[in-house]
């Protein structure tokens, strides 16, 4: 499992969503913690999936939703600050395909 900072989380998604965000007008630079990706056509529920499985894969970590709101799940902030509590808890959050 791998610790990682909400900045680092933030870096990632920006990355993944890079194309989506600057066709929907947005400044990569210039996002705000409540900026909610749903909402703003930035991703759809498919991307959803797409994004956790990808911040999964690349963290190491299984993240369970059950302690987010889910209406905060597509909001940029939120999610960030999320993935870096779960990847500092320890429990048995650790990807399968990590040692």
């Amino acid at each position: 499992m791998t610790v990682v900072s909400a900045e680092q989380v933030r870096a990632l998604v920006v990355s993944r969503l890079e194309n989506s965000i600057l066709a929907a007008g947005r400044e990569l630079d210039d996002l705000p913690d409540d900026l909610d990706l749903l909402t703003e056509g930035i991703i759809d529920s498919v991307d959803i999936v797409e994004l956790i499985s990808t911040v999964e894969q690349t963290f190491g970590i299984v993240i369970d939703f059950s302690e987010l709101d889910p209406e905060q799940l597509t909001v940029l902030g939120s999610f960030c600050r999320y993935i870096a509590d779960r990847s500092q808890t320890p429990t048995d959050n650790k990807h399968p395909d990590q040692p």
